[in-house]
């Protein structure tokens, strides 16, 4: 056994579990949100076990968990939660993808789920038997290049990437529109939707902002220093929150940004390991605030670790160490059969095919 570190990748809660990707491995795994227990689940079927961030999105469906890729050689892929195994979701395979990060965000409104991408500007449309039943077509010459989205009801609004623009999408009509709010410096990064208002960071600045769109009218208020940035937003019912980038801080405001409050993160300046550190100078470290039980849990880049605050105290409680025990042996022998059904393999342009392949017989063999 070996004791492997690692930070999250993407994530979906199913009840008291939180279930998640590595940004440093393939590996799955699920975090007691109660016991603070962090279990291995199982191993995405593809590439070798050091893969660096395979999984950018992940949606909870039903008992299902549909994990969106960051690169355009990975299909999409479903994991069942009550059986533990992965199932393969239909992929368009259109000429024009590109190297990159091609999908961005997924959302479900009613019988459907929607997978919006980056590179190939078109909107996938799933049935919730993972079919493609459409493709919506986005005639925008921009790339939308963000993990992050607001919701509000059947309206989906997604930053484009390094500007001031947002597409609007409504997963009813399958209509969208371009708007761009404010001065050409903003750089949309984290944005909420709450009562008809959308709140967004920008990046390489700590000023948050609040657009109306029936009004456009767009305030602004300063949160922190010129050096620093906000990584995350979330909302409790009441007021806004979010993660301040080398202040290491988070704030409260209320939808009015009036007075905000601070607390430091207590973080212990951790070293990464070796694997980890292609990411120590990313510009993004408090990745995820995710909301449990009167809590947020604030996912650390730069330190491989979840801080839990509690709102009800209004202090952090909690340090977790995302550290997991692997067997070595279980590894190497996921190793050789990922070759033995040629995924792993210099012509990558078969890679595809032969991982459909290999996913779809383990499916039929549970």
């Amino acid at each position: 056994m070996k004791d492997m570190s690692f930070a999250v990748a993407s994530y979906a809660l199913d009840k008291n579990l939180l279930y998640f990707s590595s940004q440093d491995n393939i590996g799955l795994y699920a975090l007691d949100m109660d016991t603070l227990k962090i279990r291995y689940k199982n191993y995405f079927p593809f590439h070798d076990f050091n893969a660096r961030f395979l999984w950018g999105k992940a949606l909870r469906v039903e008992r299902d968990i549909w994990f969106s890729p960051f690169y355009y050689l990975h299909p999409s892929i479903c994991y069942d939660i009550e059986k533990n195994a992965f199932s393969p979701i239909e992929h368009s395979e259109t000429k024009e993808r590109q190297p990159g990060h091609p999908y961005c965000y997924m959302a479900r409104h009613g019988n459907k789920v929607y997978i919006f991408p980056i590179k190939e500007r078109q909107i996938l449309v799933y049935n919730l038997n993972k079919e493609l039943i459409k493709s919506v077509v986005i005639d925008i010459d921009a790339d939308i290049l963000t993990m992050y989205a607001a919701v509000d009801k059947n309206k989906v609004y997604l930053p484009v990437s390094n500007s001031n623009g947002i597409i609007v999408f409504d997963m009813e009509t399958f209509l969208y529109s371009y708007i761009r709010i404010g001065t050409e410096d903003i750089r949309i990064s984290d944005i909420i939707f709450i009562e008809g208002c959308l709140y967004f960071s920008s990046r390489n600045c700590a000023e948050l902002y609040c657009y109306n769109p029936e009004k456009k009218a767009l305030t602004m208020k300063t949160i922190g220093s010129k050096e620093s940035q906000i990584d995350s937003l979330g909302f409790d019912g009441q007021n806004i929150w979010g993660t301040i980038l080398y202040e290491d801080k988070i704030f409260k405001t209320d939808i009015q940004l009036g007075r905000v409050e601070f607390w430091e993160i207590p973080v212990q300046k951790c070293p990464l390991p070796d694997n980890c550190l292609w990411r120590k100078n990313a510009s993004l470290n408090y990745r995820y605030m995710i909301d449990y039980g009167n809590s947020w849990y604030i996912t650390s880049d730069y330190e491989n670790a979840i801080y839990v605050f509690d709102r009800i105290e209004n202090k952090f409680r909690n340090r977790i160490s995302i550290c997991v025990s692997q067997d070595i042996e279980e590894v190497a022998q996921f190793q050789m059969q990922m070759e033995r059904f040629g995924v792993i393999r210099e012509d990558k342009d078969k890679d595809l095919k032969y991982y459909l392949e290999m996913i779809k017989k383990s499916t039929e063999e549970i």
